[in-house]
């Protein structure tokens, strides 16, 4: 990146700043004849002589009147077109400034996926992010003008200065009497504000990484009951930050006070010397009124002038602290970060570690090594703790630089191939594996991304372009869709384990999260089956079947009232539709009962959570209450207290129905219901049916044994009906003989395919760490590889499990290189080849099936 701001303007906008500069050029003249028209109206139209006989070089024919008019309409006339310029550059100032900003934030962040692993890793978010979005926003404003305004303002000066020196040359040199005071004073002490800009950014910047860094430690900081610590800390640097500023604004009020004063001083000299000359017959009164027009004019573009000179050298300081942290010295190479430029490989060579070592700080890690990884070799590492086999493996991945030594790839610096050589034949899964805020199935495809081949040109593209971005969007096809590509995800599945927790997460899901319709319609296919089977087993005992005439206690009563599933639990009960539910609930006749159930639910819930802090998770766990509407509860409950029920409100009367329409029978266990009640409530279906469709009610679908209903689970739709009962054993009985079905009808699949839709959050915090591990190691089966490299990465799993996987893996990778650091010592065993790494810098290597004592050998660093 350019080192100067300027530059950086110069270098990527330079043909738009010269339009600019143009249109600004071409504005001066209608701000020049804006000023001297007034001066024509009063002297030559208002004075007491004859009209002139030319204007501007034009023969005058017509009266005082007309002339008045004439001059008046062009006053007007020129208002508009200087107006209009003002708007078309500053229109074209704000699309510049946004195009730039936008390039500068893709660059930074271009350069951030060049950093090396170890460096990246090392960064703050929390300090990071912001650099990026909030500290480059003000220096958008300033790439928009930095040629535009002072060009502009300047301009206008000039003219003014100009249209003074036409009407009198003294009151000229008045005018500039104190702007070379100003031109000097005002920069000497923005410098120190300059200074104090800079330690302002890097005191913002530390408060920000603490903040994250109490946020990220909060656990640690509640078990340990440290807050206060915390709390002074960030004390300190607010501290620091209020000094600063302090000091900031009581410089930059100081420099307004010296301008102001000296603007205001050059109207005493107009005063003094245009009056003396007005006295003596030298200056007409309109010279000097135009002459006092025009420098009041003059003051705002000067104290832009000004303000733009500050606003320049702070972003100039802004830019230097932002590129600072984007451009460290090990920035990867730009080329080396694009596919295109990966080396091609040849067949059967050997990865050959030459006295290579890499030794953390403590002083532990790989000790000197020669080592060979053949072309489809399966190696095993292990080490005593912390002997090299973590620093073995990342060096492989290209994920950290060795202190010694050299790899080879034939006679290629194996370091040096790049991410683009790294993205195609090499896949490493390390320890605490991230999985991406995206889908499953996206996150699985992610090694097998490539750049798009074929994009249709649009405007936004040519935008982004123009811009500096890049014109690809996420929706282009990044990864092949094939049959090869879905059976090579499902065998990388079944090689992790990961199928069957997979098919359970599917089964549980709502059909609402997928939109493969032919899936549905499968699913609905096998209800009778699934029927007949249950029946068969004997297990339909332990299913409820959805039943129109019968009350299902695993239902909200609202969903119960209407026989339909609510898609959205969020939506189907919202305010919109308060009054038809309770106009509707009314003519049914269950409205006072249902509110009379509402107050003894209002009551618990407020017994229940009045104490609990607003974070808590129990709030979202229940899902009945939110923190916010606590308090509005708590005056409900109070008021029926004191006054019963007779004085409710329309809102008071709703916020004690809705916690009674969303209560689940089965699973809140706050009220019991009898059974009078339920029938009551199974009676009012056909008057309460019309509900459903209406506005308010969209997120509810009538439930249809001849139709799937995207609310429901998988399960549930195949079975119409969902689990009933406590017994857990039958329940995993059920279960088992529905997912026997659908396997038999071919839709095992399917139901992975269903999951995949899943979003794990960032990093994939909602997975269990096993099932995260071991999707992270399917995404790199997944990739076609030539060399795999599992870095410990299973350490969620058993021993067994985890010999269960290896086995599974080698089977299926039969063409790739592997170097594997297992987390269990004994599954090094299960590989051909196991080097183990010792203390001291000593290792041996084992090679099954031959007369170990012969092959095993000790190698000293020496």
């Amino acid at each position: 990146m350019p080192p100067s701001l300027f530059k950086f303007v110069l270098r990527f906008s330079l043909r738009d700043q010269l339009l600019l500069l143009l249109l600004t050029a071409c504005s001066l003249p209608f701000v020049y004849f804006a000023l001297d028209v007034p001066k024509l109206i009063i002297n030559d139209v208002l004075g007491q002589g004859p009209l002139p006989e030319q204007l501007y070089g034009i023969p005058l024919g017509i009266d005082h009147t007309a002339l008045l008019i004439v001059l008046s309409a062009a006053f007007l006339l020129l208002v508009c077109v200087n107006g209009g310029f003002k708007y078309v550059l500053n229109v074209y100032r704000g699309v510049v400034a946004e195009r730039m900003l936008r390039r500068l934030r893709f660059t930074l962040f271009s350069n951030l996926m060049r950093f090396p692993t170890a460096k990246a890793e090392q960064l703050s978010p929390a300090e990071t992010v912001p650099l990026i979005t909030a500290e480059t926003e003000p220096l958008g404003g300033y790439i928009g003008d930095a040629l535009a305004l002072p060009a502009f303002q300047g301009g206008l000066l000039a003219t003014y200065v100009f249209f003074i020196m036409v009407q009198d040359p003294v009151l000229g040199c008045i005018s500039l009497l104190t702007l070379p005071i100003q031109a000097y004073v005002t920069p000497r002490m923005q410098k120190r504000v300059n200074r104090l800009a800079r330690r302002r950014v890097l005191a913002t910047r530390r408060l920000s990484a603490d903040i994250g860094d109490a946020m990220g430690g909060v656990a640690a900081i509640h078990a340990e009951s440290n807050g206060l610590y915390h709390r002074a800390r960030i004390a300190a640097r607010l501290g620091t930050l209020y000094g600063l500023r302090f000091d900031i604004y009581r410089r930059k009020f100081a420099i307004k006070f010296v301008n102001s004063f000296l603007n205001h001083v050059t109207p005493f000299f107009f005063y003094l010397f245009g009056g003396w000359l007005v006295l003596q017959g030298e200056l007409t009164i309109g010279a000097l009124v135009a002459a006092l027009a025009a420098f009041r004019e003059m003051a705002p573009p000067w104290r832009e002038l000004l303000k733009f000179y500050q606003t320049s050298q702070d972003a100039q300081v802004k830019y230097e602290q932002i590129i600072e942290q984007f451009e460290p010295a090990d920035l990867l190479a730009e080329t080396a970060s694009e596919a295109d430029a990966s080396p091609s490989v040849s067949e059967g060579q050997a990865v050959v570690f030459s006295s290579v070592s890499a030794v953390e700080e403590s002083g532990r890690g790989l000790a000197p090594l020669d080592f060979s990884l053949d072309a489809g070799a399966r190696v095993a590492v292990t080490d005593e703790p912390e002997c090299g086999a973590d620093e073995l493996c990342r060096v492989l991945a290209q994920q950290r630089q060795p202190d010694t030594g050299r790899v080879r790839f034939g006679s290629r610096d194996w370091l040096a191939l790049g991410p683009g050589f790294r993205g195609r034949h090499v896949a490493y899964v390390g320890k605490d594996p991230w999985l991406f805020d995206m889908s499953l199935r996206d996150n699985l495809h992610y090694g097998c991304v490539e750049t798009p081949k074929q994009v249709e040109p649009d405007a936004e593209r040519e935008l982004a372009e123009r811009a500096g971005n890049t014109p690809l969007r996420p929706e282009d096809s990044w990864v092949e869709s094939s049959s090869a590509t879905y059976a090579r995800l499902h065998r990388a599945l079944g090689a992790t384990g990961a199928t069957d927790e997979l098919i359970d997460m599917g089964m549980r899901m709502p059909l609402a999260a997928s939109d493969d319709h032919a899936f549905q319609q499968a699913v609905l296919s096998q209800r009778a089956a699934v029927t007949a089977a249950l029946e068969a087993e004997g297990l339909d005992v332990h299913v409820q079947r959805y039943d129109p005439q019968a009350f299902i206690d695993g239902f909200s009563i609202g969903e119960n009232l209407l026989f339909a599933a609510a898609t959205d639990a969020r939506e189907w009960a919202d305010d919109d539709a308060a009054r038809l539910w309770i106009t509707s609930l009314r003519s049914a006749g269950l409205l006072d009962e249902l509110l009379e159930i509402g107050v003894k639910v209002n009551r618990e819930l407020v017994e229940m959570f009045v104490d609990l802090p607003d974070n808590h998770p129990f709030f979202a766990d229940l899902g009945l209450v939110d923190a916010r509407e606590l308090p509005a509860m708590q005056r409900v409950a109070q008021r029926v207290d004191r006054a019963g029920t007779t004085r409710w409100s329309r809102a008071d009367r709703w916020l004690i129905l809705s916690r009674v329409l969303a209560l689940k029978p089965a699973r809140h266990r706050i009220v019991d219901l009898d059974d009078a009640f339920k029938a009551r409530a199974v009676q009012a279906r056909s008057a309460l049916s019309h509900l459903v469709g209406q506005p308010g009610f969209d997120a509810l679908e009538p439930l249809d044994p001849g139709a799937c209903a995207d609310g429901l689970s998988v399960l549930q739709n195949a079975l119409f009906g969902m689990l009933s009962g406590q017994d857990q054993r039958a329940h995993r009985q059920v279960r088992e003989t529905v997912l026997g079905v659908l396997r038999e009808a071919g839709l095992e699949g399917r139901i992975v395919d269903h999951a995949l839709a899943t979003q794990p959050g960032p990093g994939g915090r909602s997975l269990r760490p096993a099932l995260r591990q071991r999707l992270a190691l399917a995404r790199a089966l997944v990739k076609p590889g030539t060399w795999l490299i599992v870095n410990r990465a299973l350490d969620a799993l058993d021993a067994d499990s985890e010999a269960d996987v290896i086995d599974r893996v080698l089977a299926l990778t039969d063409d790739t290189s592997v170097l594997w650091s297992p987390v269990h010592a004994k599954n090094a065993a299960r590989f051909p080849v196991h080097l183990h790494l010792g203390a001291g810098g000593s290792h041996s290597v084992n090679v099954k099936g031959h007369d170990v004592p012969e092959l095993a050998k000790e190698v000293s660093p020496e």
